[in-house]
């Protein structure tokens, strides 16, 4: 019978825990029966050693056999949780069967924007490089931006819906009709075009170089160039190197 194994580098706490099993049983549809109004977490030990993994106890979910916390690190920047519903524990370095990401702040808006948003939103972009599979969430564990929705900041907004288009979901966080994903580059708020455009006109000027934008394109032309530029080093640049 499966178990449900949760991977974090984060210290467990009861009622995080049990917001990500709800959460999990939530998407894929499993029962849950919470025998307390709290679970426990207990660690566990072999022959005395601490195995830096958690039984958790107080919750039973239907189709899995026991609840696991492992306590794992990486060589780069760490989800705050993976979690994976299998007999045996992961193994590492092996995401085929990883079925939700999640990031977790408490951190609101008013106290840093970028520790909230955009510092744990390139974990959603690295993750694209070993899975595409998964349920990518953004947990939030308080009530954010509650009240009058004028009140989050236009960088919140922005970061936000950055997450929106990278297909990541929200749990706890209200207001999310504020953060629609972006459809064009005509969405995007002309001070980031603004950004972008002096970044390429700059970026060269240490080496003595001139660089200018000449026009702002969408995502089809991006595409096209890309897919043309591909073509190119398989025809031409790709031949020379097999030759050596």
């Amino acid at each position: 019978m499966n178990n449900l194994w949760i991977l974090t580098e984060e210290v467990p706490k009861p009622d995080t825990i049990l917001q990500i099993i709800l959460l999990l049983s939530s998407q894929y549809n499993y029962e849950t029966n919470q025998r307390d109004t709290s679970i426990k977490i207990t660690p566990m030990f072999d022959k005395d050693i601490f195995t830096f993994r958690y039984s958790v106890i107080g919750v039973e979910v239907s189709n899995i056999e026991s609840i696991y916390i492992e306590i794992v690190d990486g060589k780069s920047s760490f989800f705050d949780y993976l979690l994976f519903v299998q007999e045996d524990r992961p193994i590492s370095g092996q995401l085929d069967g990883l079925l939700m990401a999640i990031e977790e702040t408490k951190t609101t808006d008013g106290e840093s924007r970028n520790t909230g948003v955009y510092q744990r939103g390139t974990k959603f972009v690295y993750i694209e490089k070993y899975t595409t599979s998964s349920n990518l969430y953004m947990m939030y564990g308080y009530s954010q931006d509650s009240g009058d929705p004028k009140k989050v900041s236009d960088t919140n907004i922005f970061g936000t819906r950055l997450l929106s288009t990278l297909g990541v979901k929200f749990e706890g966080k209200e207001n999310v009709e504020l953060f629609p994903p972006f459809k064009n580059i005509e969405e995007l708020p002309p001070h980031v075009m603004d950004e972008i455009c002096h970044f390429f006109t700059i970026y060269k000027a240490l080496e003595g170089q001139e660089t200018a934008v000449m026009k702002i394109e969408g995502r089809d032309v991006a595409i096209d160039v890309i897919t043309k530029g591909i073509a190119e080093y398989k025809s031409n640049f790709y031949k020379l190197v097999q030759k050596h």
